[in-house]
């Protein structure tokens, strides 16, 4: 009475009608910035939102120093480092019109311009811009996401995608021949 081909591919992704379902990764990006940045089509619709509004550069720039932060620090890094740091700021803080530029406080950028300008390039030298792009993420952008069009139809259609069995015929049931 073993279930065999489609029938087993069924059974082994589908529940029950009434059961209880796992949660959708969906309601999980609603509980914090945090858990929407932890999964990968979380911050892709994030971003794709981002982008719609204009700002996008916030997602990249708190990427970018996410990943600065972990370089390791060593020798053979430091020149790798000093570009790097360079290319951020220059791509984000410098450009006074961005949004990351408007959204730092001055004596921000002034330190990590004072870092760059004396090759002081330390890790966590961008991790006060960071906080600070962070607090307007969860102030403005994050909320408004949680509320678009864009995160709302995601939560209609998402969850209810059809997940198509891949079985290949030959391994299917023998009533299905």
């Amino acid at each position: 009475r073993g279930l065999v081909g489609s029938e087993m591919c069924i059974r082994d992704r589908y529940e029950p009608e009434g059961s209880a379902s796992p949660t959708q990764p969906y309601l999980k990006w609603a509980e914090s910035l945090h858990s929407l940045l932890d999964d990968q089509d979380g911050i892709s619709l994030f971003r794709t939102f981002l982008k719609q509004e204009g700002c996008a550069d916030l997602l990249d720039f708190w990427f970018a120093c996410t990943g600065f932060r972990k370089l390791e620090p060593c020798d053979s890094n430091e020149e790798k480092r000093l570009k790097l740091a360079r290319a951020i700021y220059r791509k984000y803080i410098l450009d006074n019109n961005g949004i990351v530029s408007r959204q730092t406080k001055p004596a921000t950028k002034s330190f990590i311009k004072g870092c760059i300008m004396k090759q002081l390039i330390d890790p966590a030298m961008f991790d006060q811009a960071q906080t600070e792009i962070q607090a307007t993420m969860e102030e403005n952008t994050y909320p408004s996401f949680l509320k678009s069009d864009i995160y709302l139809e995601y939560t209609r259609t998402g969850s209810e995608s059809p997940k198509v069995c891949s079985e290949p015929l030959s391994s299917r049931s023998h009533r299905d021949m």
